[in-house]
């Protein structure tokens, strides 16, 4: 898109921060274990993070299916965080569902979010574990396509691509705008149409039940 910043794999590895040389992108923080620091964990992070056996043999089991290693970058997350005010559960957890009729093809969250929030950038080629907001895996996406730009220059294509609502850009600049503004009342800061946000492009790779894997589009 005009305006643009396009991120490649190999400017991806500069800036995507990890904690040592560790492939897995994974907080463990688990709301099934009752521990309060999980609680914590959670409030401060915004998207939902777990990592809980049933994640893990999930991951195993796309990692066969798909002929990849386990120790292929991956995280598991939420699409979106929570709104005190809502159901969360009510309109996050059919964003998942998207994803897994494949009708979700991106996502986008302001670039400060990664750093408010300390979230790792993630890199085109990283496996994105899709939770639903109780922290069960419903299917495994790829990144294929990174592009940081304002929010008030995402285009109509993207848009589309992120499959909500009616698919049009002014549906997708309503609710990402009630959302971005939402994150930056919670980080004390003003909000601005000008502010720069991540537009991950993906492919969804695996859903429980495929028969037949398919060729990776990003070549690790």
């Amino acid at each position: 898109m005009p305006g643009g910043r396009h991120i490649d794999g190999q400017e991806a590895n500069k800036t995507c921060i990890l904690p040592g040389a560790a492939p897995v992108i994974r907080l463990a923080t688990s709301l099934a274990l009752g521990d309060s620091d999980a609680h914590v964990q959670m409030e401060r992070l915004g998207m939902l993070a777990f990592d809980t056996p049933e994640i893990d043999e999930f991951w195993k089991e796309a990692c066969a299916y798909l002929g990849i290693s386990e120790d292929s970058r991956h995280c598991a997350l939420t699409f979106a965080e929570p709104n005190r005010e809502t159901d969360a559960a009510a309109w996050i957890d059919p964003i998942a569902d998207n994803a897994v009729n494949r009708m979700k093809r991106g996502t986008a969250h302001l670039a400060m979010q990664f750093e408010k929030d300390d979230i790792p950038m993630r890199q085109i080629g990283d496996y994105w574990i899709v939770l639903k907001c109780d922290g069960s895996p419903q299917c495994v996406v790829q990144i294929i396509g990174i592009e940081i730009l304002p929010f008030n220059k995402v285009g109509p294509i993207f848009a589309a691509s992120e499959g909500d609502g009616d698919l049009s850009l002014r549906y997708w600049r309503q609710g990402h705008m009630e959302q971005f503004k939402d994150q930056c009342k919670r980080w004390d800061v003003g909000w601005r149409e000008d502010y720069p946000v991540v537009c991950e492009s993906f492919v969804t790779v695996y859903r429980p039940g495929d028969t037949v894997p398919p060729s990776s589009p990003v070549q690790e």
